[in-house]
């Protein structure tokens, strides 16, 4: 489940899957998720710190942490864009 969390950019598919995440199983140990759990699954969700206040001021559960996820993927699909941009720009000159 955490690669397809990690690898999907639909925005329903990451809402079923955190509602996976926070479904209790029988017979299991429930993990605690928190925004910071996630920024651990995938290094290219760091946040910076005010957005991540921002984040954690939202009560904890599936929607803070649907949250956080879709503004980490933004802020990685948006560098990876520039950085790809600049790498287009390089090779032209």
């Amino acid at each position: 489940m955490d690669k397809r969390l990690i690898e999907t950019t639909n925005a329903a598919e990451i809402k079923d899957l955190l509602m996976q995440y926070h479904t209790p199983k029988p017979n299991a140990h429930q993990v605690s998720t928190t925004p910071r759990s996630f920024s651990k699954l995938f290094s290219g969700w760091e946040l910076p710190i005010p957005v991540q206040h921002a984040t954690l001021s939202i009560p904890n559960g599936p929607f803070q942490d649907y949250i956080y996820i879709l503004v980490a993927k933004s802020r990685q699909l948006l560098i990876s864009k520039v950085s790809l941009k600049i790498l287009v720009i390089e090779m032209v000159m």
